[in-house]
């Protein structure tokens, strides 16, 4: 049974929506927005961005998750590894926003409580 026939009704990313990556200031604290899918496809990227943002922020790094309609476990791994090397320099990696597919997959994986900050 292919994905269509398991009844996968995700879109699939296409050039008119490509992921989207933004480092800003917010609240005082550097953030990383991401809207879109985060997988395999765009591993290299968010592994990039994660470590830009690492370098740029003060303290804590923060990763908004609000705008994401899909993840897997290629973007747990990058968030993690992050925050391994945010805490090894002393500036703690935290995601501050989810939406509810990206909560998900951080509850299935059982680092919700690891990453996000407490509400």
């Amino acid at each position: 049974m292919n994905d269509d026939q398991a009844g996968d009704v995700r879109p699939q990313p296409t050039a008119a929506r490509p992921t989207r990556f933004t480092r800003a200031d917010r609240d005082g604290e550097r953030t990383l927005t991401i809207v879109g899918e985060i997988d395999i496809a765009t591993k290299t990227e968010l592994e990039l961005e994660l470590a830009d943002l690492l370098a740029e922020a003060h303290s804590p790094a923060c990763v908004d998750l609000g705008g994401v309609s899909f993840m897997d476990s290629t973007a747990i791994n990058a968030l993690l590894l992050a925050r391994r090397a945010g805490v090894e320099n002393g500036t703690p990696l935290v995601v501050t926003a989810a939406s509810v597919p990206a909560r998900r997959v951080l509850e299935i994986c059982g680092v919700r409580e690891l990453l996000q900050r407490s509400e």
